[in-house]
């Protein structure tokens, strides 16, 4: 799994090396999290080189407003919880928010891959908004990958 496009998720495509080391390394939820994340960055962006991404974000118009709703919408469940919540407890609630707004996005053709793409190749300026971490782990995942196929 770790050398390889990992299993689908259900009602969408196989995810490709880079997606499946991000589920493997965050867990689902905070990969959820992150490509959310990521698709709002990504219709901010202006130049040429994202331009067909942010061509498949406005197919569906209004996504990143939604997905900012369902953001306010996790943050509220997560205010009303009784104590500090666990950041586990933060990251499924978010994504139970987030997903089902994202993922009929994610499941066209193509999208999953120019968002992966984005997700391995965006640089601080184009995506400043976090998540530093879990994007340096899947670039230095690819870059190794690359290295022991050469071998």
């Amino acid at each position: 799994h770790l050398f390889g496009p990992g299993p689908a998720l259900p009602g969408l495509p196989a995810l490709g090396e880079g997606l499946a080391y991000l589920r493997y390394n965050l867990g689902d939820d905070q990969a959820r999290m992150l490509l959310a994340s990521a698709v709002r960055a990504a219709e901010r962006t202006v130049g040429p080189r994202w331009r067909p991404l942010r061509q498949l974000v406005a197919t569906r118009p209004g996504l990143t407003a939604e997905l900012a709703v369902a953001r306010k919408q996790a943050d509220a469940v997560i205010a009303g919880l009784p104590g500090t919540p666990s950041t586990a407890d933060v990251a499924r609630l978010s994504s139970d928010e987030l997903w089902p707004v994202l993922r009929p996005w994610c499941a066209d053709p193509g999208h999953l891959d120019a968002l992966t793409d984005f997700v391995e190749r965006a640089t601080w300026t184009e995506w400043s908004t976090g998540w530093a971490l879990g994007r340096a782990n899947v670039a230095r995942y690819r870059t190794l990958l690359a290295f022991y196929r050469r071998l």
